[in-house]
């Protein structure tokens, strides 16, 4: 089996050093638990969503500043819509980077810890984070609804049902939820290996 020289694992095989790499990344995998593959799924196709309202409010502000600047007949609907987007962004694309362990994390105690206390540590932290997240659902799909049944509008240059902004909030955080469980899930799964290689 061919070898590396002078590679920090000196000695060791090709496929052992490719395993062991891939044991190090955080991304899960395609899983074939059929729950979390649709959930994954579900993920990326969020993030193209993401990629695409990026592209229109980038489209849209273009044709503002040319209208407003070249042909001074400025729009009075992209900036609210563009404010739109970008809350539809947060919350379409944040489910996503959560599951995949993405997102920005302070590891000034982390990094000082052993390997057993930083999954410990990383759990508790899922497990608020999905109680919070929990609570945030259930208010703003009350709020949602209630705006809903009464019918109330957004009182900006153009007028939209407030239902219509509100959605995707409720339903990016079922998204944050799933995910938080998750990835609660593979660390206590990393935990209750790393107990069988010390208890071996």
């Amino acid at each position: 089996m061919t070898r590396i020289q002078g590679h920090p694992d000196l000695g060791m095989p090709l496929m052992q050093i490719g395993e062991r790499n891939e044991m190090k990344t955080d991304e899960p995998k395609r899983s074939s638990r059929p729950f979390r593959a649709i959930f994954q799924r579900c993920c990326e196709v969020m993030i193209w969503m993401t990629e695409f309202l990026l592209f229109f409010i980038m489209a849209i502000v273009t044709y503002e500043v040319v209208a407003r600047y070249f042909f001074k007949r400025p729009t009075l609907w992209v900036v609210d819509v563009s404010r739109y987007c970008l809350v539809y962004i947060t919350f379409l694309g944040a489910a996503n980077f959560l599951l995949k362990g993405e997102h920005i994390n302070v590891d000034l105690v982390l990094t000082h810890v052993s390997e057993k206390t930083r999954l410990i540590l990383n759990i508790i932290g899922h497990v608020i984070c999905a109680l919070a997240f929990l609570v945030f659902m259930v208010f703003t799909s009350a709020t949602t609804w209630d705006h809903y049944v009464r019918g109330i509008l957004v009182i900006d240059p153009i007028e939209i049902p407030k239902v219509i902004p509100l959605a995707i909030i409720p339903i990016g955080t079922f998204f944050l939820l799933v995910a938080a469980i998750f990835r609660t899930a593979d660390f206590i799964a990393k935990w209750k290996a790393l107990r069988e290689r010390e208890n071996d």
